[in-house]
């Protein structure tokens, strides 16, 4: 597992095989705009997620995120991005994404905290910290 540190504030990220998320700028109708295509995910926490972009998305973006994990049903948060890297000569990026707080009022429902903090059981594994991450190390 790889701990964060993001403006003062620590969290854990890990890795789930195989995870892909969709996504989609938040809108009054958004159930008439379609979710975009599956896009990897290659880090998540309680606090967001990160994944790979061939589009780039605007800070500040309001999203709905569709998080794709085998042989389990998708999960949907709501978010912001953070921000983004965009490499023009490689037609390819990361997006980060910080999730919406946890409320059963507003935001993404509490039980869905719950869910990620299964997903972490599950799927966090001690990293070497000396050992080169290219999200942990570079995306953050």
């Amino acid at each position: 597992m790889a701990t964060e540190v993001t403006e003062g504030r620590k969290w854990d990220s890990f890795e789930i095989p195989g995870a892909t998320v969709r996504y989609r700028k938040s809108r009054v109708l958004s159930s008439l705009s379609f979710f975009s295509e599956r896009c990897d995910l290659l880090s998540i926490g309680t606090g967001g997620l990160v994944f790979d972009s061939d589009k780039r998305l605007v800070p500040g973006t309001k999203v709905e995120l569709q998080l794709l994990i085998p042989d389990r049903n998708p999960i949907y948060l709501l978010g912001r991005i953070g921000w983004d890297i965009y490499l023009a000569g490689k037609m390819t990026g990361a997006v980060v994404v910080h999730f919406m707080p946890f409320s059963d009022r507003r935001g993404n429902p509490k039980a869905i905290l719950n869910v990620l903090r299964e997903l972490e059981d599950q799927y966090a594994k001690d990293e070497d910290a000396t050992e080169f991450h290219p999200v942990r190390d570079h995306l953050f």
